[in-house]
């Protein structure tokens, strides 16, 4: 899925491969040596509000690690990211992804695409499970890609109140003046059951002639599985907010996969 939450830009506006970016704040102090477009930050953000996460080990914890995790949920978000990802964990059911941009140019540069550049395979159904309700979306323009389908991905958006399909930067360019920024909000997935990994290629029109960048999760492609859930064939499972009578984020409970009613968990029966 792939949300743009736009600001501080113009309009208007149409390829080598030149730069390369992770996900990071990067300078403050832009030149206009270095590429036309700086990637101020890309992060995933699907955690904001809690998510799920999927791990193909088997993950063990104590009440005590539990309770530990849900303290640092509280605390410090990067770090209760950071514990998943070190236990191979990968986002489950897509990414949100906030992508602020930079013009580096004396001139204006003209932001033509943005898509994921992606390899999927069949998600596996096996490992350590963190399951959490979906969580809503949030009122802004979205564009889901599906990387599902055929090609890189099907774009749906809703405009006007009506919903639209198709390339959304065919109809929407960006145009930034040197400094100048536009955050674009990614929302990625699949309706496929697929373990995905991607990078996102922006094309650029500057100095003259185009240019793709490709941007990334901080040195990795951001990752995510999707999918129905077979709660069964998990060894373990871990569920949070609203199931077992859970309530703050970042708090969980152990159940066995192999018994776990969803209907009756959401109503704090397990």
């Amino acid at each position: 899925m792939l949300i743009a939450v736009l600001s501080g830009v113009g309009s208007q506006a149409t390829q080598k491969l030149s730069s390369y970016f992770s996900g990071q704040k990067h300078q403050k102090h832009l030149t206009s040596s270095g590429p036309p477009v700086t990637v101020d930050e890309a992060k995933d953000i699907s955690d904001v509000t809690g998510g799920s996460w999927i791990s193909q080990k088997e993950v063990e914890l104590s009440p005590n690690q539990l309770d530990w995790l849900h303290g640092i949920y509280q605390s410090d978000r990067d770090a209760y990211v950071s514990w998943f990802k070190g236990q191979g964990a990968i986002s489950r059911g897509g990414n949100l992804i906030e992508l602020d941009l930079v013009g580096n140019r004396s001139d204006p540069v003209r932001i033509m695409n943005i898509q994921p550049v992606s390899q999927c395979r069949a998600a596996s159904t096996s490992g350590t499970l963190f399951y959490l309700a979906s969580q809503g979306q949030e009122n802004t323009i979205s564009i889901y890609f599906d990387l599902g389908q055929v090609g890189q991905g099907y774009e749906t958006w809703s405009e006007g109140g009506a919903a639209r399909s198709g390339n959304y930067f065919a109809a929407h360019k960006y145009t930034l003046a040197h400094g100048e920024h536009v955050t674009f909000r990614l929302s990625i997935g699949s309706q496929e059951p697929l373990a995905c990994n991607y990078r996102l290629k922006i094309d650029v029109i500057a100095d003259k002639g185009s240019t793709a960048q490709l941007v990334d999760d901080q040195g990795k492609p951001f990752q995510f599985e999707s999918g129905a859930l077979n709660f069964p064939k998990y060894q373990r499972l871990y569920v949070g907010t609203p199931y077992c009578g859970q309530s703050a984020g970042g708090q969980w409970k152990q159940v066995n996969p192999k018994s776990f009613n969803e209907s009756k968990a959401a109503g704090g029966r397990c």
